[in-house]
């Protein structure tokens, strides 16, 4: 099994100095994004009366 643990600071160390980080924060984005358009497509039932977002318990 592969190890778990990371360290922060070595992690820091290898990671370039000319690194963007507003290119991390555009990947977090559409990341977060991605995940609520997912969740809100499994909400989303499609009947004769449309489009409906509901809870599935319901």
């Amino acid at each position: 099994m592969p190890a778990t643990q990371f360290d922060a600071a070595a992690t820091a160390h290898h990671t370039p100095t000319d690194r963007d980080r507003a290119v991390d924060a555009a990947r977090l984005a559409a990341l977060v994004v991605v995940m609520f358009g997912h969740c809100a497509l499994l909400l989303a039932t499609i009947d004769s009366h449309g489009v409906r977002i509901a809870n599935l318990r319901s």
